[in-house]
């Protein structure tokens, strides 16, 4: 998957998880230690978070059970390549 399908598919997951739980993008990030301005720049695929780890702790925040926690699927279904991929992703912004 080229690297801008990856991030575009990235930024679709995590704008479903916002959508589907209703918080502001300032109270996902207080809840998640990143400001608000890191969680919209997710959500427009700005960039991506280092580690697969914010991805998750944003997934069970937003109400996502085991199953759509499994690295790389989430409440839109994302793939197990964009999961593997997120490290990369985001050594590639650096």
């Amino acid at each position: 998957m080229p690297k801008d399908a990856a991030v575009e598919e990235f930024a679709g997951l995590v704008r479903a998880l916002k959508a589907r739980d209703g918080r502001s993008y300032e109270a996902l990030g207080r809840r998640l230690s990143v400001s608000a301005s890191t969680i919209h720049r997710y959500c427009s695929g700005a960039t991506v978070p280092e580690e697969f780890a914010v991805a998750d702790r944003l997934a069970l925040l937003c109400g996502a059970d085991e199953e759509e926690r499994v690295p790389g699927v989430t409440a839109s279904g994302g793939t197990p390549e964009t999961a593997q991929n997120l490290p990369q992703l985001a050594q590639s912004w650096a």
